[in-house]
């Protein structure tokens, strides 16, 4: 009965070490998705968001949503797409976040490939669910969100989980939340000059004051390089100022600064000039040129 009952406890050992062994192996290979997430920085940034599938089991019930956001709310709940599912070990879904109007493809979009247009100035975020490996009676999900400030400043999105991504959707969903529905707009980093106002601006503040400026024909690209400057403004706030001005609209300030190029940038202190550059691609090229006096 000794030798019995010894038999009897090893082989009960054995058989709950494979089955430890079997479910950390499940935890371990379990089908999950891994985020790589790129911004191509532009006066218009757009992004790239990877998710690939890793883990021993496939994804399943893969779905995309995405809608348009701005710095002080959000303008709608935007769509879902099921895709493909299962999404197979190593298997990727693309979503790619750009300027609509500006943006064009030689080649339609895979199956396996999301393409946003976005409206002229907006942000926009996404969302992505699958099926939970562990706890199929739920899902997993994770979401991205890119309001403009950080769009035109090159910057990568937020990425939202837990409670906190909770509450983001929550307030995408409900118009009561959303403060488009009557809040207040968002607050302005930048301040538009002119002849009459400029002068005082840049007295009024005691470190460094950078200007762009650019005439109204530029159109949609000075559009386009102000969204830049309030991004610049917003992350430099409140040591640095920054001024917008309509060059043609504005003759006593068009003939002291600007050249032959607009846009054309100015950066100053007490009214001395202390570096001008003309044109920008994005906010990085302005940090880069300017970078030793915004320190």
């Amino acid at each position: 009965m000794f030798w019995f009952g010894l038999i009897a406890n090893i082989i009960t050992v054995i058989a709950g070490l494979i089955a430890i062994a079997g479910v950390a192996w499940a935890i371990a290979g379990r089908a999950s998705l891994a985020f790589s997430v790129s911004v191509w920085p532009s006066l218009t940034p757009s992004l790239n968001i990877v998710a690939t599938s890793s883990g021993s089991s496939a994804v399943r019930n893969a779905t995309i949503s995405y809608g348009a956001v701005d710095d002080n709310g959000f303008a709608m709940w935007g769509s879902g797409d099921p895709v493909s599912n299962p999404l197979n070990r190593g298997e990727s879904l693309l979503l790619l976040a750009y300027e609509g109007g500006t943006t064009h493809f030689g080649s339609p979009a895979r199956v396996d490939e999301f393409r946003v247009p976005l409206q002229r100035g907006d942000g926009m975020f996404v969302t992505v669910q699958w099926l939970s490996p562990l706890f199929p009676w739920r899902n997993e999900s994770v979401t991205y969100a890119w309001p403009p400030r950080l769009r035109f400043a090159g910057a990568e999105p937020e990425r939202l989980t837990g409670r906190k991504e909770l509450r983001f959707l929550e307030r995408t969903r409900d118009p009561k939340l959303n403060p488009l529905a009557g809040g207040p707009p968002p607050k302005a980093y930048s301040q538009e000059a002119t002849d009459a106002t400029f002068d005082e601006l840049v007295r009024a503040h005691q470190g460094v004051v950078v200007v762009g400026l650019a005439p109204s024909w530029q159109s949609e690209h000075w559009e386009d390089v102000q969204r830049m400057l309030e991004a610049f403004a917003a992350k430099h706030s409140p040591k640095v100022k920054v001024l917008t001005v309509t060059s043609d609209m504005n003759p006593r300030l068009n003939d002291q600064y600007v050249g032959d190029v607009v846009p054309h940038f100015v950066v100053l202190r007490g009214g001395q000039v202390l570096a001008e550059m003309d044109g920008a691609s994005s906010m990085a090229d302005l940090e880069s040129h300017f970078g030793k006096h915004l320190t």
